[in-house]
């Protein structure tokens, strides 16, 4: 909430046209640091002539949205393994990080434990929290919590094969046969 803050008057100082919602992103997105956040504003208010949206955000920091992560996890319930691949083929089309997007999906996850047992979100994006509703209501408890410790062990392993985009795509439809 501090970092946020501090953004919202250095763009307020800066005549930075930015949502708070995407000022709440950049603050979770810099974890905690607050010259990575007043960098990543400066970085995208130095590129836009117009007003930063959401998707500004990610493409400058190579992750995926939470709308792509919540796609990926609906075909994860459905068993829509070719879904499952073209997500995760779109995803290495676009040179996105392969670490960050486990430790984004991680973290999202974290966010549908945390709304099933206490009903409350720690802020951010309204579009957001009502996919995580929305998740919360397909997956139980014992799924969400198998997909952290899942996602946490292939996060391991990526970081010791050369085969990263593939391991990942097994372990998606891996994960389909498990919720199935």
């Amino acid at each position: 909430e501090e970092i946020t803050e501090r953004l919202a008057k250095i763009a307020s100082l800066e005549k930075i046209n930015v949502d708070d919602n995407i000022l709440f992103e950049i603050a979770r997105l810099a974890d905690g640091g607050l010259r990575d956040a007043i960098n990543m504003l400066d970085q995208l208010s130095s590129f836009k002539d117009k007003d930063i949206n959401i998707n500004d955000l990610y493409n400058l920091n190579g992750v995926i949205s939470y709308l792509e992560l919540y796609n990926l996890l609906v075909c994860v319930k459905n068993n829509d393994v070719s879904n499952i691949i073209k997500l995760v083929n779109e995803f290495d089309k676009t040179f996105k990080n392969i670490d960050k997007f486990i430790s984004y999906l991680i973290s999202f996850l974290k966010d549908v434990l945390v709304y099933k047992n206490t009903s409350e979100f720690e802020g951010g994006i309204e579009e957001k929290n009502n996919k995580i509703i929305k998740l919360s209501d397909i997956f139980s408890l014992d799924e969400v919590y198998e997909m952290i410790f899942s996602l946490n062990d292939l996060s391991y392993k990526i970081k010791n094969s050369s085969f990263s985009i593939i391991m990942l795509i097994s372990h998606g439809i891996s994960l389909t046969c498990y919720l199935h």
